[in-house]
């Protein structure tokens, strides 16, 4: 099975709109991640996108369980790297 490509870009929320309610946001080819997170949120909005993107493109799942099961990772992947610093 060939995977889609796609690119992870960290951006001002200034120049895209859904940023600015949002850490992060995919497309289809590109996962958008607000430059302005510090390090700890940024790497767990980053894993969150990507894997809700790939449940979605490449596994059919619907968009609320895919979320679901992004948000399960996210919570796991904050805890492992040192809890919640929101």
């Amino acid at each position: 099975m060939r995977y889609r490509d796609f690119v992870v870009r960290f951006v001002s929320a200034d120049g895209y709109e859904v940023l600015k309610e949002e850490c992060g946001w995919w497309e289809d080819n590109e996962v958008l991640v607000d430059a302005e997170l510090d390090e700890l949120t940024a790497i767990t909005t980053m894993v969150h996108e990507v894997v809700e993107r790939f449940l979605e493109l490449e596994m059919g799942y619907k968009h609320e369980v895919a979320h679901d099961i992004a948000c399960k990772v996210e919570e796991y992947l904050l805890k492992l790297l040192g809890g919640d610093r929101r």
